[in-house]
């Protein structure tokens, strides 16, 4: 188990700040727990000198530690923070309730309470072993939740957590296993293998086979010579004042955002965590470039919630303003505190290795799959349109039919002359 236990008054008998003698039997039942494979942490309000004082005095006593005033990294990780309160399964402290026992009589509770803590465990792997979230239960349920979409909008990690919304436990062990399901959904013909989108192993360009056929190309390219006569139209964000693009933590969710943003002629790029520099010097060169058309360039950001989420549009603004451009804007759409709040949104399976974890104390890690596509979508037009004037938008349209006219008439006297 992991105990934490208190040092002034109960390891030892002095009152803070000084440092008496070790309480009786102390040293002895201390020895044994650690023996006896318990995690100890050592729980105190000293810092500073005062605490550097107080580990030299455990040293020299032989009284074992693992950890000062911190978590067992096995709690950090199953919990994906790092909050001020340690946790512990148990918590040995003078000023408890009653007092402090003899430290004899406190390694006789801590055996009592090792045993129920054991058999809780076997409890709980019981219920594990009946686990009603069967490859069964997720298949019969996948079935329903992808009827609802389009084919290439669902990813498999956005599937996971519908699955969890109607009651499926939120784990890695039932996230593989939805994946298990759905590779076997769609080898047995229950699911067409194009109905996850998966653009992290997308193929570039096509190798062309098909044997040419004279007559179709020449109907081929009237069809195109009759839409280029028609077809005229300005640029959407021509004359607006801002330059927007779209930018997504997660190349896997590019279907999602894709089809919003092609209806907006809006730039989307996936940043794919933090992006490179390569990803920012080729973003920096065009946002330069609508700052010398006197745009205002702004980056709407859709990320996960978590620590990096959080400081991936800081990193973005800091390295684009040094690449040149200095009127950047970075507005961070999501995921935010709050809807993760509003939205009662399931943390996702530990993220390990983020550095950043210690020194953030958001309420746990969050992906934006968590969200239902259609939601995000309507985040997506929502971030869009609040940076897109409308009655600017009306003043093109006008300009746009009076130039059409013009268009359409220069180009047939063109194709005339051929």
């Amino acid at each position: 188990m992991i105990i934490a236990v208190d040092f002034d008054g109960t390891l030892h008998s002095g009152k803070f700040p000084e440092i008496g003698l070790p309480m009786p039997y102390a040293i002895d039942v201390m020895q044994k727990l650690k023996n006896d494979g318990h995690y100890l942490i050592l729980w105190t309000c000293r810092s500073g000198d005062q605490l550097i004082e107080a580990i030299n005095w455990l040293t020299e006593k032989g009284i074992p530690f693992d950890r000062v005033n911190d978590h067992n990294p096995e709690s950090k990780r199953f919990y994906g923070s790092n909050s001020r309160k340690v946790y512990a399964h148990l918590y040995i402290e003078d000023k408890q309730i009653g007092g402090l026992p003899m430290w004899t009589e406190i390694y006789e509770y801590v055996r009592e309470q090792e045993e129920k803590y054991q058999q809780s465990k076997k409890q709980f792997i019981t219920m594990a072993k009946k686990d009603i979230y069967t490859r069964q239960w997720i298949t019969e349920n996948s079935l329903e939740i992808i009827s609802r979409y389009e084919k290439g909008i669902l990813t498999l990690r956005g599937l996971h957590y519908q699955l969890v919304s109607i009651g499926m436990t939120n784990s890695l062990r039932h996230y593989k296993r939805v994946v298990s399901a759905m590779i076997e959904a769609r080898w047995s013909g229950l699911v067409d293998f194009d109905a996850f989108s998966d653009h992290d192993r997308e193929m570039i360009g096509i190798t062309k086979y098909e044997q040419t056929d004279l007559d179709d190309s020449i109907e081929e390219g009237k069809r195109q010579v009759r839409a280029w006569m028609k077809y005229y139209n300005k640029n959407r964000w021509e004359n607006q004042p801002i330059y927007p693009e779209v930018f997504i933590e997660k190349k896997a969710l590019q279907g999602v955002f894709q089809s919003v943003c092609s209806r907006n002629d809006i730039s989307l790029g996936a940043c794919k965590g933090y992006p490179s520099l390569t990803f920012l010097n080729e973003a920096a060169q065009r946002f330069i470039e609508a700052e010398e058309s006197g745009k205002i360039p702004v980056i709407l950001y859709f990320g996960d919630y978590d620590p990096s989420g959080e400081d991936i549009p800081r990193a973005i603004k800091e390295n684009i303003i040094k690449l040149g451009c200095h009127t950047i804007e970075v507005k961070r759409i999501a995921l935010l505190h709050e809807q993760v709040v509003e939205w009662k949104l399931p943390p996702a399976p530990v993220k390990e290795g983020d550095s950043r974890s210690a020194n953030w104390n958001g309420l746990g890690q969050v992906e934006l799959d968590a969200v239902k596509p259609e939601k995000l979508q309507r985040m997506c037009q929502d971030a869009i349109d609040s940076v897109f004037n409308e009655d600017l938008y009306d003043e093109l349209q006008e300009q746009e039919e009076e130039e059409r006219e013009q268009y359409v008439s220069e180009l047939k006297q063109y194709v005339s002359n051929l």
